[in-house]
């Protein structure tokens, strides 16, 4: 019988990649707590929130998250336009993931592992601004196969992260 593990037993070992994650006008706290899960399990560098994106303390983020806002390195930058700039000028490609006319599908884009990348995910219903989008080096979508045309937000960030973690 295989028994399943648990934290503190598990084969995975801790690593971290040169991807950050810019959050902005996230609405839910919960859709928040669940992306620090995901940044902290698939080794995101930093995760920046901003906007309207609620923020740590906040009880609603730290039960989604299962404390591991604890564990991720982040920040809240009101102006998201200067932490595009700021990331940017560090060397970042600044990824925007959003479904647009000329948006390249997530499977043929490959991530090269000594670049840094900054994923720009956006609101809930509104996506991401146009003027956001301008600054973008490329805007990639994941390709769907139902009737609906979008994913949550947090799931569209998880399905990135796989994709960029299993090519760098």
């Amino acid at each position: 019988m295989d028994k399943q593990l648990d934290h503190a037993h598990n084969r995975f070992t801790k690593k971290q990649f040169a991807i950050d994650i810019i959050a902005h006008n996230i609405f839910s706290p919960l859709n928040v707590g669940s992306l620090f899960r995901t940044c902290d399990a698939f080794g995101v560098r930093q995760l920046y929130l901003s906007g309207i994106t609620p923020h740590p303390p906040n009880q609603k983020i730290r039960k989604t998250s299962r404390s591991t806002e604890t564990q991720v390195v982040w920040q809240y930058r009101q102006d998201v336009h200067q932490t595009i700039d700021d990331l940017k000028q560090d060397g970042c490609n600044i990824i925007a993931l959003e479904i647009t006319e000329h948006s390249q599908s997530l499977s043929t884009f490959t991530p090269h592992s000594a670049q840094p990348y900054a994923i720009l995910i956006g609101n809930e219903n509104q996506g991401i601004a146009d003027d956001l989008l301008q600054k973008a080096d490329d805007i990639l979508h994941i390709e769907m196969y139902g009737t609906n045309s979008s994913m949550n937000v947090v799931q569209a960030t998880s399905v990135c992260l796989y994709h960029f973690c299993k090519s760098m």
